[in-house]
C-alpha cells in the first residue's frame, strides 16, 4: 500500500488532466499510467495502473494504489485505461 505521506488532495483546477498521449500504446507495456477514477462524491482520485496488455486504444492493467475515496477497487484489481484518460506515464525507475 502507498504510504500516507504520498497522499494529498488537489483542487480541480490543479488536478492532473489527460495529456493526449500520441505514441504507440504498446510502448507502455510494463510501465505505469495515471488516470482519474470518479469517487462516490463525484470527485476524482488519481491512481497508477501498471500496463499489462493493449488492444486498439484501450490499456488493460493492474491498479497500483489502494483507493481512499473510490469504492469497489483495491490494489491489484484489473482495470482499463483509454488513450484519452492517460494523465501521466512513469517507467517504474528512480525510486
Amino acid at each position: 500500500m502507498e504510504p500516507l505521506s504520498n497522499v494529498g488532495m488537489t483542487c480541480k483546477k490543479h488536478a492532473p488532466k489527460p495529456m493526449g498521449y500520441e505514441g504507440p500504446l504498446e510502448d507502455l507495456i510494463g510501465k505505469f499510467v495515471e488516470r482519474g477514477f470518479t469517487s462516490k462524491t463525484g470527485d476524482t482520485e488519481h491512481m497508477w495502473v501498471k500496463v499489462v496488455t493493449v488492444e486498439d486504444d484501450v490499456i488493460t492493467g493492474v491498479l497500483d494504489n489502494d483507493p481512499l475515496f473510490v469504492d469497489g477497487l483495491i490494489c491489484g484489481d484489473e482495470t482499463t485505461v483509454e488513450r484519452g484518460q492517460i494523465e501521466a506515464i512513469y517507467d517504474g525507475e528512480g525510486q
